[in-house]
Parts: C-alpha cells; sequence; structure tokens
C-alpha cells in the first residue's frame, strides 16, 4: 500500500501508485485523505482510467454523520463521491469496520474480472479506526497487491447490440462469431492487427495468430512489446515518424483486428479504417467507441487470441483453403507485401536507438519510466509511459512505485522540470533504502544521478 503522507506528497503518491500497478500489472492500493489530499490525486485518477491502469484509492473522508448529511467540511471536497464519478469503474462510502474488507475484496475481485480502472472507497471515521488500531498489532486488513477471483451471481455485463456477455476466461467463446471472423481472416486480401495495453498477457497467442494469417501487427504506445521488436511483423507504428506509412496500410486492409485498446484519436489521432473491423475488448463499453465495428467480443484478450488461432488454423486445413476464395492472397503473397512495408519505414532515430543500446548493457533487468518518450521496447510493461495528462514528476514517483512493487533496479527518464517537481521522491527512496536511478534529458543529452 502507499500513502499520500510525510514522504511522498498526493500528487507524486498517485503517480507512484500508477507506477507499481503498470509495472506489476496488479490493482495498487493508495491510502490518502479528503479535501486537498483527494484534489491532488484527480490528475492521477484521470490518466489510470484513460489508460486502464488498476488501483484502489481508499479515501478517510470524515465521521459518518458528516458524509452522510453533505456538511462541508473544512479542508474537505463536496461530495467525494459525485466528484470523482466520471472517472473511476466506481466507488462507493463505508460507514462500519466489518464492511472494509468485504468492499476491499471486491475491489480486486472486479478488476480482475473488467477492464482495470481506478476505484474508489471512502471511509468514514468510524469505519477506519477499529481497522486503525488492529493494524498496530498486526492484524490490518491485507491490503497487498493481489487478485481475488470474486464469483457474484447475476454480475454480468448488459446485452448490448455489439457483442454478447461478457465472456470469463475459459469460457467458451461464441461458436458462430469465431467462424465468421476466422473465415473473414483467412479470405483477407490484407489483414492486419492493431494490439494495445489491453493484449499485455496475450503476446503468444497474439505472436501465432499473426504468423499463422502473415498479419503486420501494429502496436499501440501502451502495447508496445507485446511481440518482440525484431520480429518481422511487429511495427511500433501508429506514432512517430512511421505513422503516414502504416495508416495507409491500415486505410487500405479490408480486415482490420483491434485488440486490447479503443484507438483513442487522443493517443493516435483518427484513424481511417476502410475494412470490415473485428473489435476485442474486456470491456464491453469500449467496443466500437472510437470506429465503427463489424464484429465486437467482450472477453479477455489472451482467451479469445486463444480461441481464434484454433479456428483460424482449422479453416486453413479445410479443402477450400484460401487461394479459393476470391480476391484473397495467400501467406506468403502477404509476407512479401509486409517486408515491402518494413522497407519504407524510416529507421530509428540514431540518439534513440543509441541510448537504448547502452541502457540495456548497463542493466537489461531494469525497468524504464519516462514521461515523454519513444524509446524501443523490449517487453511488456519494461517501459512505462502515462499516454494522457502526464506531468512533470511523474516520472520519478512512478519509478520508486515500480521500484517498491517489483524488487527489479528502475530509471526514470525525466526533463529538467519533472526532475524539480519529483525532487521528493528522492528523499523518500533515500530514507527506505530503495535504489532509484534518475536520466534527466537535458535536449538530447542526459545526465544520471543515483538515489
Amino acid at each position: 500500500m502507499i500513502a499520500a503522507g510525510e514522504d511522498l506528497p498526493a500528487a507524486l503518491a498517485g503517480a507512484a501508485a500508477d507506477g507499481a500497478a503498470r509495472a506489476t500489472g496488479r490493482p495498487a492500493v493508495l491510502l490518502a485523505g479528503s479535501g486537498a489530499a483527494l484534489n491532488l490525486l484527480l490528475p492521477a485518477l484521470v490518466v489510470a482510467d484513460a489508460d486502464s491502469v488498476p488501483l484502489i484509492v481508499l479515501e478517510r473522508g470524515g465521521s459518518a454523520a458528516d458524509l452522510e448529511s453533505g456538511r462541508d467540511l473544512p479542508g474537505g471536497l463536496p461530495d467525494a463521491l459525485r466528484l470523482t464519478e466520471a472517472f473511476v469503474g466506481w466507488n462507493t462510502r463505508v460507514d462500519r469496520p466489518e464492511d472494509l474488507p468485504l468492499v476491499i475484496e471486491a475491489a480486486f475481485g472486479d478488476l480482475a474480472r473488467r477492464r482495470p480502472r481506478p476505484l474508489l472507497i471512502e471511509i468514514a471515521d468510524e469505519a477506519l479506526a477499529p481497522w486503525v488500531e488492529a493494524a498496530g498489532r498486526g492484524q490490518g486488513p491485507d491490503l497487498s497487491p493481489k487478485v481475488i477471483p470474486l464469483q457474484r451471481p447475476g454480475d454480468r455485463s448488459p446485452a448490448d447490440p455489439r457483442a454478447g456477455a461478457l465472456e470469463e476466461p475459459g469460457e467458451p467463446i461464441d461458436r458462430q462469431w469465431l467462424e465468421q471472423v476466422a473465415a473473414a481472416l483467412v479470405r483477407a486480401r490484407r489483414p492486419a492487427i492493431v494490439a494495445g495495453g489491453g493484449a499485455v498477457a496475450a503476446g503468444d497467442a497474439l505472436l501465432r495468430l499473426a504468423e499463422r494469417i502473415a498479419a503486420p501487427v501494429f502496436m499501440t504506445l501502451s502495447g508496445r512489446g507485446l511481440l518482440p521488436g525484431g520480429h518481422p511483423l511487429a511495427f511500433d507504428g501508429l506514432y512517430g515518424l512511421n505513422a503516414p506509412e502504416a495508416r495507409r496500410w491500415l486505410r487500405d486492409a479490408d480486415v482490420v483486428l483491434v485488440v486490447g485498446t479503443t484507438l483513442s484519436p487522443v493517443e493516435h489521432g483518427d484513424l481511417d479504417l476502410a475494412g470490415r473491423v473485428i473489435h476485442i475488448d474486456r470491456d464491453y463499453e469500449r467496443l466500437g467507441r472510437n470506429f465503427p465495428v463489424w464484429m465486437g467480443l467482450a472477453a479477455d484478450s489472451r482467451h479469445a487470441l486463444d480461441s481464434l488461432d484454433r479456428k483460424v488454423a482449422a479453416e486453413l486445413e479445410q479443402p477450400r483453403g484460401p487461394e479459393a476464395y476470391l480476391g484473397a492472397t495467400g501467406p506468403e503473397e502477404r509476407r512479401r507485401a509486409v517486408n515491402r512495408l518494413r522497407e519504407e519505414l524510416d529507421p530509428p532515430d540514431v540518439w534513440t536507438a543509441g541510448l537504448d543500446a547502452q541502457l540495456t548493457a548497463a542493466d537489461p533487468d531494469a525497468l524504464s519510466v519516462t514521461e515523454a518518450s519513444a524509446l524501443p521496447v523490449a517487453e511488456p510493461r519494461s517501459l512505462l509511459l502515462p499516454l494522457r495528462l502526464g506531468t512533470p514528476g511523474y516520472a520519478l514517483a512512478a519509478a520508486w512505485g515500480a521500484a517498491k512493487a517489483t524488487g527489479r533496479p528502475v530509471r526514470a527518464i525525466v526533463s529538467p522540470a519533472g526532475f524539480w517537481n519529483g525532487w521528493p521522491v528522492l528523499r523518500a527512496a533515500v530514507r527506505q533504502g530503495v535504489p532509484l536511478e534518475a536520466l534527466v534529458r537535458l535536449g538530447i543529452v542526459y545526465t544520471c544521478h543515483a538515489a
């Protein structure tokens, strides 16, 4: 658990919890007060909601009577639940101490089953006091980062015209959906795959499917590292210098499989997807949010891609192979087209590639946290980057949180403003013995400071 207090101000504590959750893929618990502390946490909640980061915020709200009446308190915010409801998965209030562990368990369970988002639990003084006393005796509620599967009868997503009920990991994917999508991918003239951070646990299944249909995989900013960087089908191409070529390919693709991302215009600008779009996302409410969808499925990405890969393999073994379909191309012709695309792409910046090589050689196991960078990524969750509303100081605090959560060496790549705003993190790192390396970017020159 990370607490906003003397060592870390609320804004930096929020970034530290964000970094811990991004690095581990598990919920991070953040303890904060109401009023100014919650106000400073709001940007962190907005970023976590936009980037699907699992956070559980425990807010100390005041007495149960004051919270129920809505009375204004000195230094407090009026109606914190209403204030935060727009950018949290859900929020609730706990007035009784016996309810606190049940609500916390429900929060972990909800994050295990749905799209990761911040959740906020407002705790009345009467509910928190007994647990504070018990914590002094080593008997407080278990707030360690974990995932507790929680089954609740009838707790399923409502029906949606673009998708059926939410598919649980392990449940069979709808057979008709699989048949139609597999046939479309096999018969496609130019298929493409776009993968985001929601597919972070599905890298192996994604690679098998991409190789089977010889389709390029365009990884979003949060999806970088899903495929090995040197793989011929892997492209970090929706941003930066290579964006025009990647966008042209997606515009000309007749079938596009989008997994674990909404392709938000905030992150990538507007994409012209003229072909049939297949969308897989854990949250049914995000299906087709930013582009028209031909076939959508609310499901766990790894489970869905595993099932789809098996169906595609069976489809390819049918007597009438892809060459029999009008307009279809075989895997070899698709690979040649992908190779031509790679030849058109610009090489990475010399200084960026050189810096990445130096960092990897210095410590290949280290995580990197940055406020604005397009460094190459070797594996998922090895480069932590807020996609929206990243503020100076984020990288240092997020690196501190990632180091505490993983035990791995972590480096923060920051601007001078970020280093200045995040200096309390270095003090906390020294006090708590957390190894942390900061690289301050001065133009294209980096200076190292170790804590």
